[in-house]
């Protein structure tokens, strides 16, 4: 005896089954939970988005404030013109070595001087400083206090909406430099007093991932202190701090 299905030709479709989505059992009735990947998902754009608002900005301050660029206050720029022409660290238009400033910033734009014109050099130092200032912080926050998202969100916004360093982002000045070798040398320090309490991570996933549980990876103790002496030799003012965190 034929049955209905055979009858007509058709075949029996599957049931149709909706996603199952993650609920939160101590209170059934409440909307599902952020996924890890959800959340890992959103920090990565939220880090995203503040990269670009701190390039914008910094960019801009660059255009506004574009003469000053080249404004040698300090006499990095000459010293830096030295370094490239071949003359060593010495003093500005002249062939006589000096130690009146720290070397780390006019070595650092005496390099960029090779490759791009001096106002470009100056303005390309100076941002990517202030973006690596961002991610330092950016890991700072997740070492410490491993926040949600959108107190991440206003640390980072914080730093690339600072008036200070936009306004030293256009000028041949050591504040943008010296604030990413500290932030970094934090970074690594920090690490000591976070040693033991989980397993190291990726710097990457540590930077991106809020969900783990770790206080994650950060420089060696060699790259810690390799990145705290150039802080020094780029500004001295941080030397008593390093003395003081060598008796704590």
């Amino acid at each position: 005896m034929l049955n209905c299905h055979e009858v007509f030709g058709g075949i029996p479709s599957p049931p149709r089954r909706n996603p199952v989505l993650p609920i939160c059992w101590e209170h059934p009735l409440s909307l599902p939970q952020t996924t890890p990947a959800a959340a890992s998902r959103s920090a990565r754009w939220g880090l995203v988005a503040v990269l670009l608002v701190g390039t914008a900005t910094r960019l801009l301050a660059c255009f506004l404030w574009s003469e000053d660029l080249t404004l040698d206050r300090d006499a990095y720029l000459g010293i830096a013109r030295n370094i490239t022409a071949g003359n060593g660290f010495c003093t500005p238009e002249t062939t006589t070595p000096t130690a009146y400033r720290p070397p780390v910033y006019p070595i650092s734009l005496g390099i960029f001087f090779a490759v791009f014109p001096e106002n470009i050099a100056v303005a390309v130092l100076n941002i990517a400083a202030g973006l690596a200032t961002i991610c330092g912080v950016w890991i700072l926050m997740k070492q410490w206090w491993q926040p949600p998202l959108r107190q991440w969100l206003a640390a980072g916004f914080a730093i690339a909406l600072d008036p200070l360093l936009l306004r030293y982002t256009a000028q041949p000045m050591t504040e943008c430099l010296f604030t990413t070798l500290t932030v970094w040398t934090l970074v690594g320090v920090s690490s000591f007093f976070r040693e033991g309490e989980a397993p190291a991570e990726p710097l990457r996933d540590n930077m991106l991932d809020p969900t783990s549980g770790s206080a994650g990876a950060s420089p060696s103790p060699f790259l810690t202190g390799l990145l705290a002496g150039l802080a020094i030799l780029c500004r001295p003012t941080l030397l008593p701090f390093i003395g003081l965190m060598t008796v704590i």
